[in-house]
């Protein structure tokens, strides 16, 4: 269990008092650390950041959960053999397991952890719709592990992101509190804004400007912030390009985190780019504009794409050898970018 698991999974309560509960009824296992394990014990639930269980004396005792690398609960195979999946690293396999686990078992806590894992394990297996269904229930049931967190979207043309935007939907009509709502309804909006639906990803974003109002706490001044950066990213959709830059120019200050600073750089230097036509000159600030991008963000999704854009550029103003040096970069960095091909392209006189 790692230290983030045990930050994340503070505030889950346990549920239930524990004096008279039979040992004889349950053998789960608990292994701390590298090799160390409490074996024929009963976990009752988490408080806090701490597992709490009753050992085989009878002892009611706790373990930090930053110790806790893996659980073996009596009657959930399911479980058992999604934990010792993740300590395999098979993300795949893992995603059955907690899916499974969450649809069938009877323990709130355990439902819980399992979501948390299944978050983390459908991500990592690229199973977006399980990875949004743990999403979902992680923002209902354990809301500072969901907060700021979402599923990575999958390609523009994907299915799925209707399907998402669906079961969104459904979830909004629960019984929520407005941080959850805003949550989803920020999560709705990226999902709109990658299927190119300008007319559905305008209407999240009102949605969502009403419920965060003056972001006088952190978590709304996050959500307006990402906000206006979606009010950016359609202005950019829709050719108004101007306006996009406006959007990020008046909510400078905004921008706190480094992805979203990050992701205000590349919008206005897209915007640039189209709105330098021809012109040399407004050509290279567009190009400066999105190596601001690179230099400032490196490890951000959008800065092999931003190299990608910046050769592009200089190709337009007839700088080939450093067009060619700018996609063998991106390449090599930034293997996902796609740059590859322009550089066998270039390479063969194209």
């Amino acid at each position: 269990m790692t230290g983030t698991m045990s930050r994340i999974l503070i505030g889950m309560t346990l549920a239930t008092a524990v004096a008279a509960l039979p040992l004889s009824a349950t053998a789960d296992t608990i292994h701390v650390g590298s090799g160390l394990k409490f074996e024929d014990v009963q976990v009752l639930g988490i408080e806090g950041n701490e597992i709490r269980f009753i050992n085989r004396t009878g002892r009611q005792t706790a373990r930090e959960l930053s110790q806790v690398t893996r659980l073996e609960i009596t009657d959930e195979p399911a479980f058992n053999e999604a934990e010792a999946a993740y300590a395999a690293g098979d993300w795949e396999k893992a995603t059955t397991g907690y899916d499974r686990t969450i649809r069938r078992t009877n323990k709130p806590w355990l439902k819980q952890w399992a979501s948390l894992r299944l978050f983390e394990t459908a991500d990592k297996a690229g199973n977006f719709p399980a990875a949004t269904t743990a999403y979902i229930e992680l923002l209902r049931t354990n809301f500072q592990a969901a907060a700021g967190k979402q599923p990575t979207l999958p390609d523009a043309n994907s299915t799925f992101l209707e399907t998402a935007a669906q079961e969104v939907e459904r979830a909004l009509e629960r019984n929520l509190e407005d941080r959850q709502r805003a949550e989803l309804l920020k999560f709705l909006l990226d999902i709109h804004q990658k299927r190119g639906d300008t007319t559905r990803a305008l209407s999240a974003a009102q949605r969502l400007g009403a419920l965060t109002g003056d972001a006088a706490t952190p978590e709304n001044r996050r959500l307006v912030a990402n906000l206006k950066l979606g009010l950016a990213r359609i202005a950019l959709e829709q050719k108004q390009y101007q306006k996009a830059i406006d959007e990020i120019n008046g909510s400078r200050e905004a921008f706190t985190e480094p992805q979203q600073q990050a992701d205000a750089l590349f919008v206005v230097a897209a915007a640039q780019h189209k709105l330098a036509g021809d012109n040399r000159d407004k050509l290279q600030d567009a190009a400066i504009a999105y190596m601001r991008v690179v230099a400032h963000f490196p490890d951000s999704p959008l800065a092999g794409e931003a190299l990608v854009q910046t050769a592009a550029i200089m190709e337009a103003l007839g700088e080939q050898k450093k067009a060619l040096a700018l996609y063998q970069q991106a390449a090599a960095e930034y293997p996902a970018s796609g740059a590859k091909s322009h550089v066998q392209r270039l390479e063969n006189g194209g």
